[in-house]
């Protein structure tokens, strides 16, 4: 399955804006099944059992709460399967971090001893960049994760992925 894209995750908000509002509960007491929204507290305000005048079952649920919970079902295992392909990529990113971390370690004792410098001049360089590049990988995964849902964390996401990148130009580690 695909995520849904940009158009269905703006309407699915849409949906959400005129549903009842979130969290919902099925409550069950007296042998009824009612579907309520905690904020609002009304028992079966989303939807509930009815037999109609010709003495028919039937449900009582509003056109916007049937698209949103319908709309919603059906993107959930696109979502999820979203959520875990960031977190893959954000385990592999971070991975590939550390790895980074020890073959650094290794090189800035290995120049630090041939140029004469003290390893621990070295070794300091190595673990700001270790450090800066740390950064930069969490703030790529936390825009990744704003992408998502969480617009404030995407913008605080990409602050620091700009600090971070700046901090690796300081050090030499990339170019401007």
């Amino acid at each position: 399955m695909t995520a849904p894209s940009k158009e269905e995750r703006v309407r699915l908000r849409a949906l959400l804006k005129w549903a009842t509002p979130l969290p919902w509960r099925w409550w069950t007491s007296n042998s009824l099944r009612r579907l309520s929204s905690d904020k609002t507290g009304k028992d079966g305000d989303v939807g509930h059992a009815i037999i109609t005048h010709d003495r028919l079952p039937d449900i009582v649920i509003s056109e916007d709460d049937q698209a949103y919970s319908e709309a919603a079902c059906n993107a959930l295992p696109a979502l999820l399967d979203a959520i875990d392909a960031v977190e893959r990529r954000a385990d592999v990113t971070l991975g590939v971090a550390e790895e980074r971390g020890r073959a650094e370690r290794h090189v800035a004792e290995t120049l630090g001893a041939a140029k004469g410098e003290s390893t621990i001049g070295a070794a300091g360089r190595v673990v700001a960049a270790r450090e800066a590049w740390r950064k930069l990988s969490e703030s790529l995964i936390g825009m990744n994760e704003g992408r998502l849902g969480d617009p404030g964390l995407w913008e605080r996401s990409s602050k620091e992925c700009d600090e971070a990148f700046e901090k690796l130009a300081e050090l030499g580690e990339v170019e401007r």
